[in-house]
């Protein structure tokens, strides 16, 4: 299987009275095999994001890595926050992993598992020193049951005709390093 990975980075906001800017670079590269280890400078200013896709097999995949909070960008419209994810079909349906930099704590990150499934306001499971770096997992069976790991604090949830398709790394208004992430 041909993966293809691609880098983008994008500048919105969501409060402009112009609505979404426009894509500010792309760059591209190729891999030919899966379960290699990757690895993402997630670098982006206040106010902007940033994302890393990978083609994934059509079942079971499994994410492993280390996400590290390099420092904080908040700004007025996006929080500091990291995505570790896998999409479906179109991208209409998702779950993931999400680190984000809660400004009544600005020293801890929280982690939440997220899905297009779930309430958008699950309780984070897992919480770390913000400048810590943390290993996770996120594992999806054939079934739809999703799990995540973050430092030996996991949370799952099922999913319902969840094909997975591709995953995605990301980070807004901050610097998160992924390292040693795989998709197996």
């Amino acid at each position: 299987m041909r993966a293809i990975a691609v880098l983008i980075t994008v500048s919105m906001c969501w409060n402009c009275a112009t609505g979404p800017s426009s894509i500010s670079s792309t760059s591209a590269t190729s891999s030919t095999s899966k379960g290699a280890t990757n690895y993402f400078d997630c670098d982006v200013p206040s106010g902007k994001f940033s994302r890393w896709t990978q083609t994934s097999s059509p079942i079971g995949p499994t994410v492993t890595g280390t996400l590290n909070l390099i420092e904080v960008r908040p700004g007025p419209s996006w929080l500091p926050v990291a995505s570790v994810g896998i999409l479906g079909g179109e991208r209409k349906t998702y779950v993931g992993l999400r680190a984000r930099v809660n400004p009544a704590t600005p020293d801890q990150l929280e982690f939440v598992l997220v899905s297009s499934q779930s309430p958008r306001d699950r309780p984070a499971f897992a919480v770390a020193p913000a400048r810590l770096k943390v290993a996770f997992s996120l594992v999806i069976d054939d079934l739809g049951h999703v799990s995540a790991d973050v430092g030996g604090r996991s949370d799952s949830l099922t999913l319902e005709g969840f094909v997975a398709k591709e995953f995605e790394l990301s980070c807004s208004s901050a610097q998160f390093k992924f390292e040693n992430v795989r998709l197996n």
